[in-house]
C-alpha cells in the first residue's frame, strides 16, 4: 500500500510538472499574456522590489513614480511580491516572470489539492489527481487570475484557502489541537498574500462555523477554530495594522462597490462567457449542483458547508448590494470574491465526501470539466503567438507612450479611462518614468485628484483638466479620442483650445489617441495663487466647472480660522461639516461682513446635531424630487428652460430653501412657489439649492451657468494664477532631495505617512508644498508599524495559551 502511494505521488508530481509546462506553452501562444486588469501592476511591484533588494533595501516604503508617489507595498498583499521578485531575478524578463510564476502556482495548488484529497479519501488516487489538476481552472479561479489579474489574492485563494479549510475540518471532526496552529499559520500567510482575501475568508469561515454550531457540531470547537483564524491575522499585525489603518478605502464607501456584485442570472449563465468575452465572473452551475447534492444527500456535517456556499451565492447578488453599501467596511467584503472563497470550502468538502459513489464522483468531475472548457479562452487568448515584448512595443507606438517617454521630462498622464488597464500603467512607468494616474489610483493618496481629472474629461470641463494636470506635474498628456465627448469633433476642438490656453501643444494625433506636450526644460513645480476657495465633500463640482476655485483640504469649516479664510474673495460651501454650529455661523457672518462672498449649497448643509434638521443661518431646506428635468425657472436673469437630466439621473433628489431674504429664482409645483436660489442675512451670503452646481457640471447648461456666475461673481473661463518654477530632484533609494530658487513651491510628489521630511512643509490636495528652498525626504517606517509588533507578540501568546486550554480539555474528555 505504501509503495502504491509513493508511486502515485511521484507520478502525479511528474504529471503536474508536464501540465505546468503545457500551461506555459499555451500562454506563450496566446498572444495576450501577461493579461488581466491588474496583472502588470503586480509585476511592476515585483520588479520595483527586486531593484530595491539589489540595493540592500528589503522593503519599498514609497514609490515616487506612480500616482505622484505612493506607498506601493503598504496597502496590498506583500508576500507574493517577494516570490515574484525572486522569479523575476531568475526569469530575466517580465513576460517570463509571469509565465513561470503562473506555472509554479498551478503546480503547487494542484499538488496541495491532490495531497489533501488523499488524506481525506485514502486510496482515491486517480480522482484526487484529476481534482488537483482542474482546481486552478475552476471558472472563478480563472477569472481572478487571468481576467481580474489579482495575482496576490489569487495566490492566497489557490494555495492557502484550501489548507485553512482542511485544518478547520480536521480540528472540528477529530479534535486535533495541533490543527489550531496550522489554521493560524496559514491565515497569517494568507493575510500577507492579500489582507482583503483574509478578511473575506474570515467572513466565510465565520458563517460556516456559525451554521455548523447551529446544527450542534461542537459549539466550543467552532469558537476556537474562529479564534485561531483571528489570532492568525493578529500574528502579522506588524504588517496588517499599518495597512488597515492607513488605507483610505477601508473606511469609506467604495465608489466601485457595485462591481463586486452580480445578478445571479449572470453569475450562473454559462453563455455569458462566450457572448461577452468573459467580462463577468461565471460561478459555475456544476458547483451549485455539488452544493445541492451535498445538502440533500451528504452527511450532516456537510450540510453546513453547502448551505454556506448557497448563502454566499445569494450575498453576491445585487439584491444584497443595498445592504452592504451602508456598511463602513463594505470595501473589504467583495462579495463575488467571497463566493470564490466559499467555492474553495465546497471543493475541500467534496474531497472529503468518502461515501460518494464512484459513478457520481465521475459525473461531478465531468460537470466541472464541462464548466471549465468555455472559460479556457482566458488562458488560450487569440492564438497569435506574438511575444509580449513585441506586443508591448506595438501598443506603446500606437498609444504614443513611446513619444511621451522620449520627450517628457516630468510626468505622463494617460487619459484612456482604464482601457489598457494595468498594462498602460506599466508601459508609462517602465524604466522609472513618472505617472499621474493608472490602475490602482483609487488606493492612492491622490485618489480625489485623479477622480476629478477623469470626471472633468468625461463632463467636458477641459480648462480644469489641463490646469490641474499642469499643477500635478504632467508635461505629457495622452488622451483617448473617444473619451472626448464620446468622440464628438466639436468637443475635440474644445479640448485642443483649452489645452492651448494652458500652454499645451498637440504634437501628435490619430483616430484613437491625441498627444499633448507642455514645453518645459527640466523638472518643475508651481507657485499658485487662488482667489476663491471651495470647502466640502461636494465642492468638487464647483471646482471642475469654475476652475479658479481652490479645493480645500478639509471639509470641516471649524478646521479654518478667520485669518485663514479672509484672504479669499469667494468661499463656496458644499457638503461641509462643523464642530459647533453657532461658531460656524458666526465665522460665516464675520467673513461676509468683511467683504468675502459666501455661497452655501443648500443640499450640503449639515444636519443640526440637536434638531436633526438641515438648517443653517435661519435657513430651512425642504426635500423635493424631480423626474427627468426641472420645471421652467423664473430667475432674476429671466426665464430659464434647463436641459433634461442625464439618462442615469432619471430621478433628481434635492432640496429647496425657505428663509431667503431675497429670492433670485423659483419654480412652481402644484401652484406652490419653491425658492431655490437667493440671498440671506446680507448682500454677501448666497444660497443655492436644487444641486445646480452638479447639474451644470453634468450638462453645461448655459442658463444655469450664467445664474451660478451671477451669485459666485466668478467666470467659468477664469483660471488661478500659476508660476512655473524649475526644481532639481535628486533621487535616492531611501528618499529624495529637492532644491528650488523660490519658496512656496508645490512639487508633484504626494505626501504619505512613510515620508520623513526635515524642513518646513505643508500639503495641498495631497501634494507637498515646500516652505523652504530645499526639501530632504527620507522613506521610513511609521510609528504604528513599530507599535503593531506588540499586537503580533500578544497574538502569539494568546494562540499558545488557547492551544494549551484546548489540549487540556481534549485530554480530560478522553480520560473521562
Amino acid at each position: 500500500m505504501a509503495k502504491k502511494k509513493s508511486l502515485w505521488n511521484i507520478l502525479s508530481s511528474f504529471a503536474y510538472v508536464l501540465l505546468s509546462l503545457a500551461l506555459i506553452a499555451v500562454l506563450m501562444n496566446s498572444g495576450t499574456y501577461p493579461d488581466g486588469e491588474n496583472t502588470m501592476y503586480h509585476l511592476y511591484r515585483a520588479e520595483l522590489l527586486l531593484n530595491n533588494l539589489k540595493n540592500g533595501q528589503f522593503f519599498v516604503y514609497y514609490d515616487p513614480t506612480l500616482y505622484n508617489g505612493t506607498e506601493i507595498l503598504r496597502y496590498f498583499g506583500v508576500l507574493p511580491s517577494y516570490f515574484m521578485a525572486l522569479v523575476r531575478y531568475f526569469a530575466g524578463g517580465v513576460g517570463n516572470t509571469y509565465l513561470i510564476y503562473t506555472a509554479l502556482i498551478y503546480f503547487v495548488s494542484a499538488t496541495i489539492i491532490y495531497h489533501l484529497s488523499i488524506k481525506l479519501r485514502p486510496n482515491s488516487y486517480l480522482s484526487s489527481f484529476i481534482l488537483g489538476a482542474i482546481w486552478f481552472y475552476l471558472p472563478t479561479n480563472l477569472f481572478i487570475w487571468f481576467r481580474n489579474g489579482d495575482l496576490s489574492g489569487a495566490t492566497g485563494l489557490l494555495i492557502f484557502v484550501p489548507l485553512i479549510y482542511y485544518y478547520v475540518k480536521k480540528y472540528i471532526e477529530k479534535a486535533d489541537h495541533k490543527s489550531l496552529m496550522s489554521i493560524a499559520l496559514y491565515m497569517a500567510i494568507l493575510t500577507l498574500c492579500e489582507e482583503s482575501y483574509a478578511m473575506m475568508t474570515l467572513f466565510v469561515k465565520a458563517l460556516y462555523l456559525l451554521l455548523l454550531a447551529i446544527t450542534g457540531e461542537g459549539k466550543k470547537h467552532c469558537m476556537y477554530a474562529f479564534l485561531s483564524s483571528l489570532l492568525g491575522i493578529g500574528l502579522v499585525a506588524f504588517y496588517f495594522i499599518p495597512a488597515f489603518t492607513g488605507n483610505i478605502n477601508y473606511f469609506e464607501q467604495s465608489e466601485g462597490l457595485k462591481i463586486n456584485y452580480q445578478s445571479i442570472f449572470v453569475s450562473l449563465n454559462p453563455l455569458k462567457r462566450i457572448f461577452e468575452d468573459g467580462r463577468h465572473m461565471y460561478f459555475g452551475l456544476s458547483l451549485v449542483f455539488i452544493a445541492l447534492l451535498q445538502f440533500l444527500f451528504g452527511r450532516k456535517e456537510n450540510r453546513a458547508n453547502s448551505l454556506c456556499f448557497l448563502i454566499c451565492l445569494f450575498l453576491s447578488s445585487y439584491i444584497f448590494y443595498e445592504v452592504m453599501s451602508y456598511l463602513s467596511l463594505s470595501g473589504i467584503l467583495k462579495m463575488i470574491y467571497v463566493f470564490a472563497i466559499s467555492a474553495a470550502l465546497l471543493y475541500v468538502d467534496l474531497l472529503s465526501w468518502f461515501s460518494l459513489r464512484k459513478s457520481v464522483l465521475a459525473l461531478i468531475i465531468a460537470l466541472l470539466i464541462m464548466d471549465i472548457v468555455p472559460s479556457f479562452s482566458m488562458v488560450s487568448g487569440n492564438y497569435s503567438g506574438i511575444s509580449e515584448t513585441k506586443r508591448f512595443r506595438e501598443i506603446e507606438e500606437y498609444v504614443y507612450i513611446d513619444k511621451a517617454k522620449e520627450l517628457g521630462q516630468n510626468r505622463i498622464a494617460l487619459l484612456d479611462n482604464g482601457m489598457l488597464s494595468s498594462l498602460g500603467t506599466y508601459l508609462v512607468s517602465e524604466d522609472g518614468n513618472e505617472a499621474i494616474m493608472g490602475t490602482g489610483w483609487n488606493a492612492s493618496m491622490t485618489k480625489r485628484n485623479t477622480r476629478m481629472l477623469y470626471e472633468s474629461l468625461e463632463n467636458g470641463n477641459y480648462l480644469y483638466l489641463f490646469d490641474r494636470l499642469l499643477s500635478y506635474g504632467a508635461d505629457m498628456v495622452i488622451v483617448k479620442a473617444d473619451q472626448i465627448g464620446g468622440g464628438d469633433i466639436e468637443e475635440r476642438q474644445k479640448l485642443k483650445e483649452a489645452a492651448e490656453r494652458l500652454g499645451y501643444i498637440r504634437i501628435a494625433r490619430s483616430d484613437d489617441y491625441h498627444l499633448y506636450r507642455y514645453p518645459v526644460d527640466g523638472k518643475y513645480g508651481v507657485v499658485s495663487t487662488y482667489r476663491y476657495l471651495a470647502i466640502g465633500r461636494d465642492a468638487e463640482n464647483i471646482c471642475e466647472t469654475f476652475p479658479a476655485f481652490e479645493l480645500a483640504d478639509s471639509d470641516n469649516l471649524s478646521y479654518y480660522t478667520y485669518e485663514d479664510l479672509i484672504k479669499y474673495e469667494v468661499i463656496y460651501l458644499a457638503g461641509f461639516d462643523y464642530d459647533d454650529r453657532s461658531e460656524a455661523e458666526e465665522l460665516v457672518k464675520r467673513l461676509s461682513e468683511n467683504g468675502v462672498n459666501i455661497i452655501i449649497e443648500a443640499d450640503g448643509i449639515p444636519e443640526d446635531k440637536i434638531t436633526r434638521n438641515q438648517a443653517f443661518l435661519n435657513l430651512e431646506c425642504q426635500p423635493i424630487k424631480f423626474r427627468f428635468g426641472y420645471p421652467d425657472m423664473e430667475t432674476v436673469l429671466g426665464s430659464i428652460n434647463p436641459q433634461l437630466f442625464p439618462e442615469e439621473y432619471e430621478e433628481w433628489e434635492t432640496v429647496y430653501v425657505n428663509g431667503l431674504d431675497e429670492v433670485y429664482g423659483i419654480v412652481k409645483a402644484d401652484e406652490t412657489e419653491l425658492p431655490f436660489i437667493g440671498k440671506t442675512l446680507n448682500d454677501n451670503i448666497y444660497v443655492v439649492g436644487f444641486r445646480l452646481t452638479q447639474f451644470y457640471g453634468l450638462t453645461g447648461d448655459e442658463g444655469v451657468g450664467e445664474l451660478l456666475s451671477l451669485v459666485t461673481k466668478v467666470s467659468g473661463d477664469e483660471l488661478p494664477e500659476r508660476e512655473i518654477v524649475k526644481i532639481d530632484v535628486q533621487k535616492r533609494f531611501n528618499g529624495l532631495t529637492i532644491n528650488t530658487d523660490k519658496e512656496g513651491v508645490k512639487i508633484p510628489y504626494a505626501y504619505a505617512p512613510s515620508l520623513k521630511i526635515k524642513e518646513n512643509y505643508t500639503t495641498h490636495n495631497s501634494l507637498l508644498l515646500m516652505k523652504e528652498k530645499t526639501m530632504t525626504i527620507t522613506y521610513h517606517l511609521t510609528a504604528v508599524q513599530y507599535l503593531s509588533w506588540a499586537v503580533s507578540l500578544m497574538s502569539l501568546v494568546l494562540l499558545l495559551y488557547m492551544r494549551k486550554i484546548v489540549k487540556t480539555g481534549i485530554k480530560k474528555e478522553e480520560d473521562e
